[in-house]
């Protein structure tokens, strides 16, 4: 009987046993998860707080950041050069050409703005390298080194324009366009919802599209 006992005990402080362990294990799981959901938090915070100073970095050089829109928006509401159509390019090498003028005015105003720069600025000038970049595409298979499109020697020869370089060149005049209108017009217009600045509802799109996943929109 006495042996019963002292068995019925040792089976009992084993359950305690295991069942405190069992808690001991499970608790820091929990612990972790908070964790991971502060760390989340604490990178949307993050990321929300650099939009919040780069606007206010732009807008303190509100003056300077108006005559660089201007400028962008001049350069890409020019009609096509004549003496181009008149050589056989067509509207996506214009387009491009375009593109180097836009990519030139922005690095300029870049360079004298604080950190953290205009999101906005940031992507016309990726979206203008783009562009570039699919410019080359189309004449790699007649010189790898990117000379053909400067030398023009077999402009015949060219591949057709990609639609990723049309999209780029729609998204890059939609973004200086939704710039104009939050300098220019207090906000007040239509908009293609693309900009920080005016916090986009189509900002996803345009993210995608620039991180290769294809064109989203309608």
């Amino acid at each position: 009987m006495g042996k019963l006992k002292n068995y019925a005990a040792f089976v009992l402080i084993g359950t305690v046993l295991v069942g405190c362990s069992a808690e001991e294990t499970s608790e820091p799981k929990k612990t972790v998860e908070k964790e991971a959901n502060v760390e989340v938090k604490s990178f949307k915070s993050i990321e929300e707080e650099a939009q919040t100073e780069m606007k206010e970095n732009f807008m303190e050089n509100k003056e300077e950041a108006v005559r660089v829109v201007e400028s962008l928006k001049r350069i890409l509401e020019e009609p096509m050069d004549d003496s181009l159509v008149e050589a056989g390019f067509d509207k996506e090498y214009d387009w491009y050409l375009k593109s180097q003028k836009v990519s030139n005015e922005v690095d300029e105003f870049l360079r004298f703005q604080d950190k953290p720069k205009s999101s906005d600025l940031l992507n016309v000038r990726k979206l203008a390298a783009t562009i570039g970049h699919l410019q080359y595409v189309r004449t790699a298979h007649i010189d790898d080194t990117g000379g053909e499109t400067e030398a023009q020697t077999a402009v015949n020869e060219w591949k057709p324009a990609s639609l990723d370089l049309n999209y780029s060149y729609m998204y890059m005049k939609r973004i200086v366009h939704d710039l104009d209108i939050a300098l220019n017009h207090s906000g007040k217009g239509e908009t293609f919802g693309v900009t920080y600045l005016m916090d986009g509802e189509n900002l996803e799109e345009l993210k995608s599209f620039m991180n290769g996943g294809g064109y989203q929109g309608s």
